[in-house]
């Protein structure tokens, strides 16, 4: 189970851009897992 507030809000955004931005499906993949 996650932990609550993990990240904060400016990492949650500058990893939602990442996402974005990222070609790379397994590092599209990591960042999900710490968005999730």
């Amino acid at each position: 189970m996650p932990a609550k507030d993990f990240l904060d809000l400016e990492e949650k955004k500058n990893l939602q851009k990442a996402l974005k931005e990222e070609e790379r499906a397994e590092v599209r993949e990591r960042i999900l897992m710490f968005l999730l």
